[in-house]
């Protein structure tokens, strides 16, 4: 009963909200897209938006392969997150989309 109730605490523990992730990405708001590059590395796409600003899109994927040989299974986990800025390079809204453990992982 004790290794049950640890293991549910320990799954608890491990779970991030939806809040919490736009709570962490808000934080980029305002900043330049030179020190988002600094600290996320290159986008894996881009955007040209009309109004002169950018879509940076950053994805990340995991592959997760269970069993061997022909019982094996291989799923894949993404998370998908895009800064859009503003002309000047201003980020002006963070947005993500995904598994959200993925993307908890994913961001730095």
């Amino acid at each position: 009963m004790k290794r049950l109730l640890f293991m549910t605490v320990l799954l608890a523990a491990s779970c991030v909200t939806s809040e919490e992730l736009d709570q962490r990405l808000s934080g980029w708001v305002g900043k330049d897209a030179d020190q988002l590059a600094g600290e996320w590395g290159a986008p894996t796409g881009t955007f040209q938006k009309k109004d002169g600003g950018l879509v940076l899109s950053y994805e990340r994927m995991q592959v997760i392969t269970t069993g061997a040989g022909e019982s094996a299974q291989t799923t894949s986990r993404t998370c998908r997150v895009d800064f859009t800025t503003d002309k000047d390079g201003k980020i002006v809204q963070a947005k993500w989309g995904g598994a959200a453990d993925q993307c908890d992982r994913s961001i730095p």
